[in-house]
This record gives structure tokens, C-alpha cells and sequence, in this order.
């Protein structure tokens, strides 16, 4: 395992991928360096070569390790999803080593290290969501995919927040790693099913007839 004091204890392995991770999340793929990652784990490039293959498969293991720590998705049913975006907002500032990798990844180009195990996993959250929808425990006229996204970006809202806002935010009210409590209220509004005793919904994307952008906001109901 890595120690708390660094990233020199643990199998070579481990402190490969705990040195890359420090090395991705400073300098995102582009200018990260092998031979950093090397020093820093105390191997050489050659032993990196032979663990992972290259330096886009280390990316890909990085992220594929950030991804399978513990978050709301193992421990909580997709109908708790204000408690889920809870856990992800808390892990955001827990480890904003990830909420940087993504952010690399995303400015660096969106098919970068992207693997079928990520699309099948958010297959299947996407899933379970629909399985909550129909069971009457989420708001069924909302797509899925929109609200995985709306998750995301309340998870984040607080930790990739601009500093100005912060400073604004905190010299009125408490720290903004502290604020999980609005974030949560923030997805049960948005989840809760408007109509309790249905299951059935029309997905929030699709267009309503007369509105040529696909509008559908909930005073049109």
C-alpha cells in the first residue's frame, strides 16, 4: 500500500501508479514525464515499460484505478441519487487528484485512455437510474444520461468553482467543502417524481410539439 508519508513503500506496481497519479494530476498527459514518474517511484522507465506498455496505458491504469475507488454508486441504489451526488461532491475534495485527471483528460481530448469498462460502467448506472424511474423512485421525465451528467457537475460544482466565488461564498456563509447538505437538496429537488403514483415519464430532451428546441421545463406541465 502507499504510505502516508510518501509514495516509497507498497509493491513497485503501486508506486508506479501513486507516482504517475501525482504526476497526471499536476501535469496532465502531455507534460507529464516517464522519467519523473520513475524517479519519483523509486524504478526506472524500463520497469514502467515492462509493468504497463507505455505511457498512454499508465494513463489508462490511472484512471482506471481512480475510478474504482469507493463512491456512492457501490454503496447506495440509484434511487438515492442526492445521497450518491453527496458522496461524489465529498469525494471531490477528497481527492482532487481525480477531479483533475478528468479535467486533463477532457482538455486534452475526450477519446484520450477512454476504455470500453468506463462506457460499460456508465451503461450501467444509466440502468439502474432507468430501474428507479420505472419503479416510481426518480423523476421518469428526465433522460438518464442527463441527469448522470447533472450529477456530475453538481458533484463538482464546489471544488472546480472559480476562487473569486469562493472567497465571496465563504466570507458570507461556511466553507464550501462543508456544503454537501445544499448539494444533496439541489438533486432531491430535481429527481423527486412530480407525480408520485407514475412511473412513466417522456425523457426531458425530447422536443415538445410548438418548441423547435425541445424545451420542456417543469411549468410546461
Amino acid at each position: 500500500m502507499v504510505g502516508t508519508m510518501g509514495i516509497m513503500t507498497g509493491s513497485t506496481e503501486e508506486r508506479i501508479l501513486a507516482a504517475a497519479t501525482a504526476e497526471f494530476a499536476a501535469h496532465g498527459f502531455g507534460g507529464a514525464r516517464v522519467d519523473r514518474i520513475a524517479a519519483a517511484a523509486g524504478a526506472n522507465k524500463e520497469r514502467i515499460y515492462a509493468y504497463f506498455g507505455g505511457k498512454q496505458r499508465l494513463f489508462a491504469a490511472v484512471l482506471k484505478a481512480a475510478a474504482s475507488r469507493p463512491d456512492g454508486w457501490t454503496s447506495r441504489s440509484a434511487a438515492d441519487l442526492p445521497a450518491t451526488t453527496g458522496d461524489l461532491f465529498d469525494l471531490a475534495f477528497g481527492a482532487p487528484e481525480i477531479v483533475r485527471l478528468i479535467s486533463w483528460r477532457r482538455l486534452e481530448g475526450p477519446e484520450l485512455a477512454r476504455s470500453s469498462s468506463e462506457t460499460e460502467a456508465y451503461q450501467e448506472k444509466i440502468e439502474q437510474i432507468k430501474a428507479a424511474q420505472r419503479a416510481g423512485q426518480v423523476d421518469a421525465s428526465w433522460d438518464p444520461a442527463d441527469l448522470m451528467a447533472i450529477i456530475g457537475a453538481l458533484a463538482g460544482a464546489w471544488s472546480g468553482a472559480d476562487a473569486a466565488l469562493v472567497d465571496v461564498a465563504e466570507a458570507g456563509g461556511p466553507p464550501v467543502h462543508t456544503r454537501r447538505a445544499a448539494i444533496e437538496e439541489a438533486m432531491r429537488r430535481i429527481v423527486t417524481p412530480r407525480n408520485p403514483t407514475s412511473a412513466e415519464g417522456r425523457p426531458r430532451t425530447a422536443a415538445r410539439k410548438g418548441d423547435k428546441h425541445g424545451h420542456n421545463r417543469r411549468g410546461d406541465h
